[in-house]
């Protein structure tokens, strides 16, 4: 329950802001912790996981590196990508230091976020900047609900599934990306 409810104050907040893939986000410049604590061997799963649920061919794409920030905890958020800030990297909250570094027992809502925002990494290096957030995070939704579905962890899924609300994505004609995912 504390989890859930630490999930729904967070996400309202990311709502809020909208601010995950705008040029002015600068969480290194906030309270940088640490570079490549997250295992490469986490990393390249998630990107394996990415490529595989986008159905984007990937080769030569390098999984990102994993940073933690204090920037992205002050915001609320569970993560954040940013084109403009360190493209070839991933943010994550700092609330997950340590939880990505045992390949063998990873924490299943901090991968759920890192497969997230490196959906985001790949949709940014593999198609250019994107068209909307919504596009995006359509995207980037479908690939992370499927994973959490598909890893029998439907419980911390549903926690998600009202992702549209918080990012205003709800338009009749909103370009959506859950049929690439199979």
């Amino acid at each position: 329950m504390i989890i859930s409810s630490m999930i729904s104050s967070t996400l309202k907040l990311l709502a809020a802001s909208l601010v995950l893939w705008a040029p002015v986000f600068t969480p290194a410049d906030v309270g940088h912790i640490s570079k490549d604590t997250t295992s490469l061997t986490v990393s390249n799963r998630a990107l394996e996981i990415a490529c595989e649920y986008t159905k984007w061919d990937c080769v030569g794409t390098p999984a990102p590196h994993v940073d933690y920030s204090y920037y992205v905890g002050i915001m609320g958020w569970l993560g954040a990508y940013s084109y403009t800030s360190d493209p070839d990297g991933v943010w994550l909250n700092p609330y997950f230091l340590g939880e990505l570094v045992d390949p063998e027992s990873v924490d299943t809502l901090a991968f759920a976020i890192l497969i997230h925002e490196t959906v985001h990494y790949l949709d940014y290096h593999l198609n250019g900047p994107f068209p909307s957030a919504c596009a995006t995070e359509s995207l980037a939704w479908s690939v992370t609900l499927t994973w959490l579905d598909r890893s029998g962890n439907s419980n911390v899924a549903s926690e998600f599934r009202n992702w549209r609300d918080w990012y205003g994505c709800n338009a009749p004609n909103e370009e959506d990306a859950a049929s690439v995912i199979q």
